[in-house]
């Protein structure tokens, strides 16, 4: 059902209960409202059954079972009223001939039906331990309720009455079954799932009314002032229009589940607390003032205190077991922490073993690289270049003889010429004998040939105080030179400065600044695919312990930043430049 037609049926309850209790306030004892007070408790229990049966229909498992087993306690209640409407409404008799009467039959047989399908509410507990407290907590507060009632109304009430004791115990069946069934919703409304909360709201309300209306009603029959009309009948009428509200209310709520969660504010935890509490001020009063308690009351107090006793001591069982779980669930996770720890501090032994070998093995590249390098430029020098010489010597001498065209000779000697001069600046590159007189003057003799070749304009800051050993002299210079190099092919006509620096954590660290295009460095620092140069760096400068940084954005120029260690790592496995 929508919204509306909701709302259209709270106005319908609210105007029906707004005439009815005009008409008992204005004219009470008039044979009209006589007859629509009874028939507007008959239609509201009828209506209320038909919606709650409706209700159950639509659902399933333990929301059909409440739902068709309190609008089976509705119909009964009303079959009873249709019992107690024909007689008084039709057959004009007098209250005080129809109680107890067959009517009783129909209210008292619908409260077995109502209790039970207020237990299978949604919002019962589904454990045995949650169980077994819901009934300890029922009983505290059944108890302590019908403690009050008795202490305050049907004590008195009954010990001065002078009907008889069948209609004694009728009228006494009333108030208790109402104080079980107010029991159960209280508890009821103290664990909602999701979804009924107006719902059950609305029902515990409904059931509230009646308990209102059966107390005045037993309290009235008692003491022989029931008339044909009383203002607590509206409790009646009001409270299965609520029911019947609730009913049409839960079609509209989210399907519940056994297993859905169950909401419990705090303050209810200490709901059937509260009722004892009341019922030992009314005792303490009743003993101040009368001096002494009834028998009933006597055993009624005796029995709530013993489940008192029992819920409390079910309380500390469970608060050591579930101290007893918490510390077996902290020693499995200290289990599990310790073993967690271990592995991870294994892979972290791992990864340092990993990153050892890498470094060794980064450095083993160093070397063969170095080696090999020293090995071609010894070819070059003792067998290629020396040959080179040699042909030039001979075509000179060739020329000489002026038996080869001029021009012709000419070009040799200059094709020969320049293959001598690439020759050794390729075996300056792979071997630069330069750093045998140091790291500056082999910076600097690099610095001059990029500025005699136009391509870029470098300066040197210089602020070392020593020379740094002959691997990592070496190393830091093939990354200035690698440097220089990308400067002057990506970066022509920029301004470079190279800055080399000796910090105090004993190592060494130069950084190569320019003002040319820029560019977007990878994540990682490394060469783009198809180049080498950048790579290259991270790998020779990560063999010996140290790092490269480079920082550069289109448009702001490059900036490369290296630090190696002054003493690397198993230095002794790289030879001398």
């Amino acid at each position: 059902m929508g919204r509306r037609p909701f709302l259209l049926l709270v106005a319908a309850v609210v105007v029906l209960g707004g005439v009815n209790a005009v008409m008992l306030v204005a004219a009470p004892l008039q044979r009209q409202t006589v007859v629509f007070d009874d028939y507007s408790e008959t239609l509201a229990a009828l209506l209320a059954a038909g919606a709650c049966l409706f209700t159950a229909s639509r659902w399933h498992g333990r929301s059909r079972q409440a739902w068709g087993l309190i609008g089976i306690g509705a119909a009964c209640w009303g079959l009873g009223q249709v019992a107690w409407t024909y007689q008084e409404a039709i057959l004009n008799l007098q209250p005080a001939n129809l109680f107890p009467s067959y009517p009783d039959l129909g209210y008292l047989l619908s409260v077995p039906f109502a209790i039970v399908g207020l237990l299978r509410l949604p919002g019962a507990v589904t454990t045995n331990e949650a169980r077994l407290r819901s009934l300890l907590d029922g009983l505290l507060m059944a108890g302590a309720l019908l403690f009050i009632s008795w202490d305050l109304v049907l004590g008195p009430v009954y010990a001065s009455s002078s009907t008889d004791a069948f209609a004694q115990i009728v009228g006494l069946a009333y108030p208790i079954s109402d104080i079980a069934m107010a029991t159960i919703v209280l508890l009821t409304l103290s664990r909602l799932r999701v979804g009924q909360r107006l719902p059950i709201t609305l029902l515990a309300c409904g059931v509230l009314l009646n308990a209102f209306a059966d107390s005045s009603f037993a309290y009235l029959t008692t003491v022989q002032n029931y008339n044909a009309v009383n203002f607590p009948d509206l409790g009646w009428t009001m409270g299965y229009a609520l029911i019947g509200l609730a009913a049409v209310r839960t079609l509209r709520a989210s399907a519940a589940r056994d297993d859905d969660k169950v909401r419990q504010p705090r303050w209810t935890l200490m709901l059937p607390y509260v009722t004892v509490a009341a019922a030992g001020i009314a005792a303490v009063v009743t003993e101040l003032v009368a001096g002494a308690l009834t028998r009933v009351l006597e055993w009624d107090l005796i029995l709530t205190i013993s489940v008192v006793l029992f819920r409390q001591f079910l309380f500390v069982r469970e608060t050591r077991s579930l101290n007893e779980q918490v510390a077996r669930k902290n020693d499995d996770l200290d289990l599990q922490v310790r073993e967690r720890t271990g592995a991870l501090v294994e892979s972290l032994e791992d990864l340092y073993r990993s990153n050892d070998e890498r470094t060794k093995l980064l450095l083993r590249l160093v070397t063969v690289q170095e080696q090999e390098r020293q090995h071609i430029a010894g070819v070059i020098h003792d067998d290629m270049l020396q040959s080179m010489i040699a042909a030039k010597m001979r075509m000179f001498l060739l020329h000489g003889d002026g038996d080869t065209d001029d021009a012709t000779a000419t070009s040799i000697e200059l094709s020969i010429e320049g293959a001598i001069v690439r020759m050794r600046t390729m075996l300056s590159d792979l071997h630069p004998h330069i750093l045998e007189l140091g790291l500056i003057a082999a910076v600097e003799q690099s610095i001059a040939e990029f500025n005699d070749d136009g391509r870029l304009s470098v300066v040197l800051q210089n602020e070392l105080t020593g020379d740094p050993s002959p691997i990592v002299a070496t190393t830091l210079y093939r990354i200035v030179r690698e440097g220089l190099n990308n400067a002057s092919k990506h970066a022509q006509g920029a301004t470079v400065t190279v800055r080399l620096h000796g910090d105090q954590d004993g190592g060494f660290s130069a950084r190569i600044t320019d003002d040319g295009p820029g560019f977007v460095p990878r994540g990682d620092g490394r060469s783009p695919q198809g180049h080498l140069g950048l790579s290259s760096m991270h790998e020779r400068a990560e063999a010996l312990g140290g790092w490269v940084r480079i920082d550069s954005v289109p448009g702001s120029g490059t900036v490369i930043e290296v630090w190696l260690p002054q003493k690397p790592e198993v230095i002794s496995q790289i030879p001398a430049a």
